[in-house]
């Protein structure tokens, strides 16, 4: 008997992939990529979509412990019970404790992109969070915009030249070069840029890509690999400043013209020659040196760029440094190279109904990360461990996981 295809949204996860669904009985069988829309993908998670919906441990009601934790016992209630449980601890933890007792933590799930422009904080230019506790009167929404994003997005970009990834993009149609670094869009979701990828390396482009691991992307666009130490990118990006400095191959009218700090900069590349900077990397010399050279003389070089370099303690200066050397390069708002928006060309959304953080001042961790609760208008994740096992500021007593 035939399927019977019907076109939908995967929903994996929250890219909302333009898929075709097979059936046969009302059972889903089969799952594959719209061929008619430009957003038609799908991911191995896509792919074993069915497995997860008719799994015999997926949940298909709210469960209430019945037993000592650690017992696994469950029972199903209604989610109308749910809701009223939930209610009346939530309540009674305010009661005791304060609102500020009580936090929302957000993962992927909640990047719905409808569901950051109705819940996002209020005046914040993108997040994640949820501001479904302000009326409750607690500050303590986060999320995980504290592991990614937000360092190399939303800080670095900002700091080095004013603009966010959202005002940004890469031009790899037009690129003689592209880099990726610290991200495999192979299994990013929608996997957007790995077809572009690889219909760049159809067209011959030179692809570099620079990851601790071999990752599919290597394989899948032909790409030479630069494998490198964890948490040595910034060193990386710095000697390949150096080479270019050195050997005269950076852009000398966008230094004067565009830049702060230039000498101090030049000055301090120095101690990050290639040979320095190998024994920092594991990248060898002689591979630092070429690949400065390769970009410095490439006819638009683009960039990919992810949590790679935001997963180690110098996230935000690694991705400055990159962003300094693509800059320098000559490859900041050219063709093929890191493209910028025009100002406020982006579509207007309502966003009146989002709220405005009660007490940022109070957030778990604001005193410790102030520029990250500044540009998210939230609290740090890595807050709550001191709060939960110290009682630092304060002590939470209960956590929304969304």
């Amino acid at each position: 008997m035939p399927l019977h295809w019907k076109k939908g949204l995967c929903g994996i996860c929250p890219a909302g992939c333009w898929v075709e669904v097979g059936s046969e009985n009302g059972v889903i069988e089969d799952i594959r990529a719209d061929p008619d829309h430009m957003l038609g993908t799908i991911c191995r998670r896509g792919l074993h979509a069915p497995e997860i919906v008719y799994s015999e441990h997926r949940l298909r009601s709210p469960l209430r412990r019945r037993g000592p934790k650690g017992s696994f016992e469950f029972e199903p209630i209604s989610w109308q019970e749910a809701y009223e449980v939930v209610a009346e601890r939530l309540f009674d933890i305010r009661e005791r404790s304060g609102p500020e007792a009580v936090a929302i933590y957000t993962g992927r799930g909640a990047q719905e992109q409808s569901l950051c422009d109705m819940f996002q904080p209020q005046g914040i230019a993108i997040s994640s969070a949820s501001n479904v506790l302000f009326p409750f009167g607690s500050p303590n929404t986060m999320g995980v915009g504290a592991l990614c994003y937000v360092s190399l997005h939303m800080i670095a970009p900002d700091v080095t030249m004013g603009r966010m990834q959202m005002n940004m993009f890469a031009d790899i149609e037009h690129a003689e070069m592209v880099l990726v670094w610290g991200t495999n869009p192979a299994t990013d979701s929608p996997p957007v840029d790995m077809e572009r990828l690889e219909a760049a390396a159809g067209r011959g482009t030179r692809i570099v890509v620079i990851d601790p691991r071999r990752t599919d992307t290597v394989d899948r666009a032909r790409a030479r690999w630069v494998p490198i130490r964890p948490g040595t990118d910034g060193a990386l990006a710095l000697a390949m400043l150096q080479v270019m400095l050195e050997e005269d191959l950076y852009d000398e009218n966008f230094a004067d013209s565009w830049c702060q700090g230039f000498a101090e900069l030049a000055t301090y590349v120095e101690h990050f020659r290639p040979e320095v900077a190998e024994a920092i990397t594991g990248v060898p010399a002689a591979t630092i040196r070429e690949l400065a050279v390769s970009l410095a003389k490439a006819d638009g070089a683009s960039l990919l760029m992810y949590t790679g370099l935001e997963y180690s303690n110098s996230g935000v200066q690694s991705a400055r440094a990159v962003y300094t050397l693509f800059a320098l390069a000559g490859h900041l708002d050219v063709p093929g190279g890191i493209g910028l928006t025009m100002r406020g060309s982006q579509f207007p959304i309502n966003r009146s109904c989002n709220l405005a953080n009660p007490a940022l001042n109070r957030a778990l961790a604001r005193q410790d990360f102030p520029i990250y609760s500044e540009y998210r208008g939230e609290s740090h994740a890595i807050g709550i461990l001191d709060s939960v096992l110290r009682g630092h500021p304060y002590r939470l007593a209960g956590l929304i996981i969304q």
